[in-house]
């Protein structure tokens, strides 16, 4: 990449709804984020622009790894928006992080509305956020080309699905994903728990927590990787 351009991460599950939303004159870019435990937004690791060489930069470098501290599996979420979080405001570069409306219009904690439901999208916004994962942790496909929701509404208006024959790409668990997405929009108690057997399945150890747990439904999970008080 030439030393003239300012690099940007952008996570794969990022849709760029605005063609003319332009950030190049900012030196740096966050986005934001719902938190379904508080009534605060909190800036996220889906897109971050940083200049070359800036101090924030390399300190963020250094403390991922001070938290990854050479492990082979790192547990999910453990450098994830917490960390980023107190990392920005540490730096007081928090005036650079887009409102969370901008990106996420949809909470990561209610992604199964970006397939079921009669949520409108608002094309105005800039980006928009998919949480894939989230989509993973609720029993749907992000291979399979649903027709409702926004996401049905994105897939037809960029002909994602033409372009994916064209280039000879084949979802996979159609009829088992169509019978979910069936199945959640006729009786809603019955797919959740379903959603939930299945989860247990694939991730037995989270049964055994959840039976341990008084409260699990509605107890904030505890912080998983320590993050000290950082200053510039």
């Amino acid at each position: 990449m030439p030393n003239t351009i300012t690099p940007v991460w952008v996570d794969l599950d990022m849709v760029s709804l605005h063609p003319n939303f332009d950030f190049s004159n900012l030196p740096f870019l966050f986005v934001s984020e719902t938190d379904k435990y508080s009534n605060f937004a909190r800036i996220t690791t889906c897109v971050l622009k940083l200049p070359r060489a800036s101090s924030f930069g390399e300190r963020l470098i250094q403390e991922t790894k001070r938290v990854i501290n050479a492990r082979k599996h790192v547990p999910w979420g453990c450098i994830g928006p917490d960390f980023l979080d107190r990392m920005v405001r540490s730096f007081g570069l928090q005036h650079f992080t887009l409102a969370w409306q901008e990106s996420s219009q949809i909470p990561a904690f209610e992604a199964e509305r970006f397939i079921i439901g009669n949520t409108s999208l608002d094309s105005s916004r800039p980006l928009l956020h998919l949480y894939l994962e989230m989509w993973r942790q609720n029993c749907f496909n992000k291979r399979y080309f649903y027709k409702t929701g926004v996401v049905g509404e994105l897939l037809q208006k960029y002909h994602v699905y033409e372009f994916a024959m064209r280039i000879g790409l084949e979802n996979y668990d159609k009829e088992f994903s169509f019978m979910l997405s069936e199945l959640s929009r006729k009786n809603h108690e019955i797919y959740c728990r379903l959603r939930l057997l299945l989860s247990m399945i694939r991730r037995p150890k989270r049964l055994f927590s959840l039976l341990k747990a008084q409260n699990p439904l509605q107890e904030r999970p505890s912080s998983i990787c320590e993050v000290r008080d950082l200053k510039p």
